[in-house]
């Protein structure tokens, strides 16, 4: 005889899971986070820079990690927007790393807009775009800095720079 192995879940069906977590299957951004936290806590998102050291958060810690950026960009003077009006535009230019991932959930979330840059694009594409974009705070990544200087006197809206690195956490 088979001994049956009990595990206990919170949910008996998947459509219990989606009503709470995702309520009416909006499957927005902050959906798809609390989906995470919420059914794999403790599951690891896992990244591994070229020629870096690999960095592990779990669910439940990059969410801290994401809300803890909603409170830099309250610190940053960015306004969340409503059906009415839209939020502060924020430019991300960054490599593909964990940085960015965050603020990909970070500034939506915070209901500012989200503007990621593509940094493959010229320097007067750049412009066009931020300005176009309406960007008024950019979070850089040390490597762009060169780029950021160049260009910031022809950025019209832009008001405030964070610039990132790979130092250590804090």
């Amino acid at each position: 005889m088979k001994e049956q192995v009990s595990q206990e879940h919170k949910y008996d069906t998947e459509e219990e899971i989606f009503n709470e977590i995702i309520p009416g299957y909006q499957l927005t951004i902050d959906k798809v986070l609390k989906t995470g936290v919420t059914l794999f806590p403790n599951n690891e998102i896992v990244y591994w820079p070229p020629n870096g050291r690999r960095l592990r958060f779990t669910f439940s810690e990059f969410n801290e990690r994401v809300n803890k950026l909603g409170w830099v960009l309250k610190e940053l003077g960015v306004v969340g927007g409503d059906p009415r009006r839209m939020g502060t535009r924020v430019a991300i230019l960054d490599w593909n790393t964990h940085r960015f991932l965050e603020l990909l959930y970070a500034i939506p979330m915070y209901g500012a807009v989200l503007q990621p840059v593509n940094i493959r694009l010229a320097p007067e594409e750049i412009i066009y775009v931020m300005n176009k974009s309406k960007d008024e705070v950019a979070f850089v990544y040390s490597d762009f800095l060169p780029l950021i200087k160049a260009i910031v006197p022809k950025l019209e809206y832009l008001r405030k720079i964070v610039v990132m690195h790979d130092g250590e956490e804090q």
